[in-house]
Protein backbone atom coordinates (compact mmCIF):
# COMPACT_ATOMS: atom_id res chain seq x y z
CA UNK A 1 0.00 0.00 0.00
CA UNK A 2 1.47 3.27 -1.31
CA UNK A 3 1.54 6.32 1.01
CA UNK A 4 -0.35 9.30 0.20
CA UNK A 5 1.57 12.58 -1.06
CA UNK A 6 0.58 14.12 2.59
CA UNK A 7 1.62 10.94 4.88
CA UNK A 8 5.20 11.22 2.82
CA UNK A 9 5.72 14.74 3.71
CA UNK A 10 4.60 14.08 7.34
CA UNK A 11 7.00 11.18 7.68
CA UNK A 12 9.91 13.79 5.78
CA UNK A 13 9.46 16.88 8.50
CA UNK A 14 9.53 13.89 11.11
CA UNK A 15 12.63 12.47 10.05
CA UNK A 16 14.11 15.86 9.31
CA UNK A 17 13.62 16.96 13.09
CA UNK A 18 15.46 13.95 14.29
CA UNK A 19 18.70 14.85 16.17
CA UNK A 20 21.56 14.30 14.70
CA UNK A 21 23.61 10.99 15.83
CA UNK A 22 26.53 12.07 17.70
CA UNK A 23 29.82 9.84 18.17
CA UNK A 24 28.70 10.50 22.16
CA UNK A 25 25.13 9.26 21.67
CA UNK A 26 26.50 6.30 19.54
CA UNK A 27 28.74 5.48 22.51
CA UNK A 28 26.09 5.50 25.06
CA UNK A 29 23.99 3.93 22.59
CA UNK A 30 26.43 1.17 22.61
CA UNK A 31 27.22 0.84 26.12
CA UNK A 32 23.04 0.66 27.34
CA UNK A 33 22.76 -2.02 24.41
CA UNK A 34 25.39 -3.82 25.75
CA UNK A 35 23.94 -3.87 29.57
CA UNK A 36 20.69 -4.74 28.21
CA UNK A 37 22.47 -7.60 25.68
CA UNK A 38 24.34 -8.76 29.44
CA UNK A 39 20.87 -9.22 30.96
CA UNK A 40 19.29 -10.80 28.19
CA UNK A 41 21.95 -13.48 28.62
CA UNK A 42 21.63 -13.97 31.74
CA UNK A 43 18.39 -14.31 31.74
CA UNK A 44 18.96 -17.41 28.91
CA UNK A 45 20.88 -18.96 31.17
CA UNK A 46 18.39 -18.89 34.52
CA UNK A 47 16.07 -19.85 31.80
CA UNK A 48 18.16 -23.15 30.94
CA UNK A 49 19.27 -24.09 34.29
CA UNK A 50 15.12 -23.53 35.43
CA UNK A 51 14.12 -25.47 32.66
CA UNK A 52 16.48 -28.66 33.39
CA UNK A 53 15.56 -28.57 37.07
CA UNK A 54 11.71 -28.79 36.18
CA UNK A 55 11.99 -31.56 33.80
CA UNK A 56 14.49 -33.31 36.27
CA UNK A 57 12.02 -32.64 39.47
CA UNK A 58 8.90 -34.13 36.93
CA UNK A 59 10.56 -37.43 36.81
CA UNK A 60 12.49 -38.20 40.10
CA UNK A 61 10.11 -41.35 40.32
CA UNK A 62 12.31 -42.85 37.51
CA UNK A 63 15.16 -42.52 39.28
CA UNK A 64 17.77 -39.74 39.51
CA UNK A 65 20.37 -40.88 36.70
CA UNK A 66 17.30 -41.78 34.20
CA UNK A 67 15.37 -37.87 35.03
CA UNK A 68 18.89 -36.35 34.48
CA UNK A 69 19.57 -38.57 31.12
CA UNK A 70 16.20 -37.73 29.89
CA UNK A 71 16.85 -33.76 30.61
CA UNK A 72 20.10 -34.25 28.57
CA UNK A 73 18.38 -35.91 25.83
CA UNK A 74 15.04 -33.77 26.03
CA UNK A 75 16.88 -30.00 26.80
CA UNK A 76 20.61 -30.48 27.31
CA UNK A 77 22.10 -31.35 24.33
CA UNK A 78 19.62 -29.01 22.29
CA UNK A 79 20.47 -25.61 23.79
CA UNK A 80 23.36 -23.47 22.13
CA UNK A 81 25.87 -25.21 21.67
CA UNK A 82 27.76 -22.40 23.96
CA UNK A 83 25.17 -23.35 26.91
CA UNK A 84 26.41 -27.55 26.44
CA UNK A 85 28.69 -27.18 29.46
CA UNK A 86 26.44 -24.87 31.52
CA UNK A 87 23.61 -27.60 31.22
CA UNK A 88 26.37 -30.57 31.43
CA UNK A 89 27.20 -28.40 35.01
CA UNK A 90 23.55 -28.22 36.00
CA UNK A 91 22.82 -32.01 35.62
CA UNK A 92 26.39 -33.24 37.13
CA UNK A 93 25.98 -30.93 39.90
CA UNK A 94 22.31 -32.48 41.39
CA UNK A 95 24.46 -35.75 40.77
CA UNK A 96 23.87 -37.12 37.81
CA UNK A 97 26.92 -39.40 36.47
CA UNK A 98 27.42 -38.51 32.54
CA UNK A 99 28.87 -41.60 30.58
CA UNK A 100 31.48 -40.83 28.01
CA UNK A 101 31.02 -42.12 24.50
CA UNK A 102 32.17 -46.02 24.71
CA UNK A 103 31.38 -46.80 28.53
CA UNK A 104 29.26 -49.51 29.01
CA UNK A 105 26.07 -49.16 30.88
Amino acid sequence: MKNTPQENTVWIANYNSKQMLTVEDFKAWQRANAAEHAQAEEMVLASIVDALLRHVAMRTNWGLQAACQDAWRCIGRHVPYAHKDLAAETLVAIGWVRKERGQAK
